[in-house]
């Protein structure tokens, strides 16, 4: 009864896709209206400041983030072995795991 009336009325009822469209469509609206508004507000704030950007502090910083890098490079070479290892025991340990799982299985039957 509650379809024939949503057909007659053209309501959509209340778990319809529409509601759920409209309601993401609105969210998205107020997204993209929000973030145009502090764009705008930021490229305002830019244009009327009189100070400039200092480039040295952002070169120095680049300079220490490039000096650090090639540690990370050692760390992860140093962790790359001992990764391996581990790996290669793992698929080891699971292969003779089911092995004697299998020979244990097999001898159920004799058990019986």
């Amino acid at each position: 009864m509650a379809k024939a009336n949503q057909c007659i009325s053209n309501v959509p009822s209340e778990g319809s896709t529409e509601k759920k469209q409209n309601a993401m469509w609105k969210t998205r609206a107020l997204f993209w209206l929000g973030s145009c508004l502090l764009v705008s507000m930021a490229m305002i704030g830019c244009a009327s400041a009189s100070t400039s950007i200092n480039w040295t502090e952002m070169t120095d910083m680049v300079d220490g983030l490039a000096t650090v890098l090639p540690s990370f490079g050692n760390l992860i070479m140093a962790a790359v072995p001992i990764i391996l290892v581990l790996a290669v025991v793992g698929f080891a340990t699971g292969m003779f795991d089911s092995i004697l799982d299998g020979i244990s299985s097999a001898f159920k039957v004799f058990k019986r």
